[in-house]
């Protein structure tokens, strides 16, 4: 049976209404030393960080662009069929539960045009059923050793393709690095993640052609090969 994440993704989980934002109040606690690679990193004009222990709080008119970008994208991509507002309610969610923060990048104008959803965690995915459920995703470990992601979007309508692999290069890899450098992570994965019902194979093999491009390993596949777990680890020295 063909695996989509319309079937397979678990009920919704309501929005927690407190400790809204991470930002304002952290999960976790960031010392000197994180301070000083954050000063560090360097990064491009136009990437950040938002939200999580790391990124600056965000506006409600940041949270209302990723959340649509989040319907945009997400939905267009795999099928789903969560509202504007539902995507909303995740995006708060995840800034009040999640310690990671989220590299994004700006386009014209300073709209965010591509953004990346990582999160800390102690371990992998082990099948198909963990990967494709709600659970695994909703839940951060703040001293979790591994920083992974599963979610990376741009506006396909006015974003070049190229600021997608930009904010790759310029944004979640120095964040890796620099908190590897720390001591705070020991691993980076990134989950490709093409479960549309149609199967794009050109989308699919355009965004495994940009992680072997940056470096990444190819491990292990879920989802009859839809989805590809991409490590970044061994960059991260």
């Amino acid at each position: 049976m063909s695996l989509t994440s319309i079937s397979l993704l678990s009920g919704k989980v309501l929005a927690r209404t407190d400790n809204a934002f991470v930002s304002v109040h952290p999960i976790g606690h960031v010392d000197r030393r994180e301070k000083l690679m954050l000063g560090r990193l360097n990064f491009p004009e136009n990437i950040g960080l938002i939200g999580g222990i790391h990124g600056k709080s965000p506006t409600k008119g940041e949270i209302r662009r990723l959340a649509e970008l989040r319907e945009q994208e997400w939905n267009t991509r795999h099928c789903e069929r969560k509202s504007y507002d539902q995507h909303h309610a995740d995006i708060v969610e995840r800034l009040g539960t999640l310690a990671a923060s989220i590299p994004v990048a700006r386009g014209t104008g300073g709209w965010i045009d591509a953004a990346i959803f990582p999160k800390f965690a102690s371990g992998l995915p082990k099948n198909d059923k963990e990967i494709l459920g709600d659970a695994y995703w909703k839940i951060g470990e703040p001293d979790g050793g591994i920083l992974i992601a599963r979610m990376s979007l741009y506006d396909q309508n006015y974003a070049p393709q190229e600021l997608n692999e930009k904010l790759m290069t310029y944004g979640w890899l120095p964040y890796a690095r620099g908190l590897a450098s720390i001591g705070k992570i020991d691993a980076a994965v990134f989950y490709t993640w093409y479960l549309n019902g149609s199967f794009n194979s050109k989308l699919h093999q355009e965004s495994t052609e940009m992680h072997l491009r940056l470096g990444a390993a190819k491990a292990r596949t879920f989802a009859e090969g839809r989805i590809e777990e991409m490590v970044y680890s061994h960059l991260l020295g």
